[in-house]
């Protein structure tokens, strides 16, 4: 059972960054965490478990069920701006906490402190997030680069290898936008990518639409990849 139930009341397109922030937070505690999302489930990011977080998407009264469900509901804290919801719970023997205040928990993580002191150096924030891989995040820096910046700790090794398999499959032709790594440098004691970036939109968000052929998308996807290979 989770130790926190983060209740995120946010527009569907904010939901990556946001367990972006509760992953890093949760890999230096080491806390269970469970973010349920009111809304519809989207294809960017399904329910599931995610870089060691569980997102479900449901209303108040699912986050309510689960803190009545355990044995002992003093294990669990809800994080949550909702005052009705935090009374629910707390009637339930759960400790609780406001929107705000576990928003500077998550700000305060040494990791995020880091990669600040880095975008900083490319005159941009956090907000300039657009998603996170096993070894990197991923920022825009404009219209035309995307910073990539690894996980404190990682291994530059593989960032090297991708920029040689970018390079050995640069050749024109492709029906796809390929990444094209543009420099790579060290800031703030940090190796960092800019990358071009690319055009178009994300896949997952494609397959989504109504109407669309998705057999056929996916057949494409699948014959450059075999092509690459």
């Amino acid at each position: 059972m989770p130790d926190w139930i983060v209740d995120a009341r946010i527009a569907p397109g904010a939901v990556a960054r946001l367990l972006d922030e509760v992953v890093r937070w949760r890999d230096e505690t080491g806390d269970d965490v469970l973010v349920v999302v009111d809304g519809d489930a989207t294809a960017r990011l399904p329910e599931g478990r995610h870089y060691g977080v569980d997102v479900r998407y449901a209303a108040h009264d699912e986050i309510v069920r689960i803190v009545a469900g355990r044995p002992s509901p003093e294990g669990t804290a809800v994080a949550t701006s909702d005052r009705v919801l935090r009374a629910r719970v707390a009637a339930l023997g759960a400790a609780t906490e406001g929107g705000p205040r576990f928003g500077d928990r998550l700000a305060d993580v040494e990791s995020r402190r880091c990669d600040r002191a880095v975008l900083a150096a490319f005159g941009v924030d956090e907000s300039a997030f657009l998603g996170r891989g096993g070894e990197a995040r991923v920022f825009a820096l404009d219209a035309e680069r995307v910073l990539r910046l690894p996980h404190p700790g990682v291994d530059p090794g593989p960032l090297e290898e991708r920029r040689r398999l970018l390079a050995s499959i640069a050749t024109p032709g492709w029906r796809v936008a390929l990444p094209e790594v543009l420099e790579h440098r060290e800031v703030e004691g940090r190796l960092v990518v800019v990358e071009r970036r690319l055009p178009g939109r994300n896949a997952l968000d494609v397959l989504a639409e109504p109407g669309r052929d998705r057999e056929a998308l996916v057949r494409d996807h699948l014959d450059v990849a075999r092509s690459v290979a």
